[in-house]
């Protein structure tokens, strides 16, 4: 876990240095803003924050010498701007960071999705209004963070599983990239393929559910849309 973060942190440095490297008209603001977002999720956020008397003093020398016009951004400029998301980032952090509904990073073996962090609340029970002829429940978990429940057939199983959104989650796209679909206003995206392994994951109601299983992804996604939180 501790390598996946390293690696995910360095990743979004990574995306941040190119954007801030390209002609200013040519920034994906978005992409910046969402990347910040994303370091502010991890455990040690120091490393990102210059105090408010560090930025003053930035921005005086700043415009104490003849300004030209900025195509590209200065090193020291770049320093204020990364300050200045993650001020505002802070600023509006009681809202849950509602501007994204979630972040997908991809990596050359898998994909990290970072949904909205909620409330550690406890994990109550979720309904399942459609499953699927032939099959039947095998197996039921359930502790403060979880509820699992897997069921199987003669020749295939899925497992559902609703978590609170305190962590980051892994899929794997190393065989296939991960698809957004849109039921009911929900995101749901798809990741993998049959021969390695697939399923479906969103966000609801400040929950991440997850659906994956050997049966097919039109399928997997049709019993994800049955979800409902109790």
């Amino acid at each position: 876990m501790k390598e996946n973060i390293k690696s995910l942190e360095k990743e979004l440095n990574r995306i941040i240095d190119v954007e801030l490297a390209k002609d200013v008209s040519c920034i994906d603001d978005r992409l910046v803003m969402a990347c910040c977002d994303g370091l502010l999720r991890m455990e040690k956020t120091d490393r990102y924050m210059i105090t408010e008397s560090e930025m003053k003093e930035s921005i005086d020398s700043l415009f104490r010498k003849k300004q030209k016009p900025v195509t590209k951004l200065t090193k020291k400029i770049k320093i204020l701007l990364i300050a200045a998301i993650i001020a505002i980032l802070l600023a509006i952090g009681s809202l849950g960071y509602s501007q994204y509904k979630y972040n997908i990073f991809n990596f050359s073996d898998h994909s990290t999705v970072l949904f909205d962090h909620s409330r550690n609340k406890r994990v109550g029970d979720f309904t399942l209004s459609y499953i699927p002829d032939g099959f039947t429940l095998n197996y039921e978990s359930d502790n403060k963070y979880e509820h699992s429940r897997e069921y199987t057939s003669e020749s295939g199983f899925f497992t559902v599983t609703k978590q609170s959104n305190i962590n980051e989650i892994d899929i794997n796209t190393e065989y296939k990239g991960a698809n957004v679909q849109t039921v009911g206003g929900i995101d749901y995206i798809e990741f993998g393929e049959s021969e390695h392994g697939q399923g479906v994951v969103w966000e609801e109601d400040g929950y991440k559910y997850i659906v994956s299983g050997n049966v097919s992804s039109q399928l997997l996604l049709k019993i994800a849309t049955s979800v409902s939180n109790d």
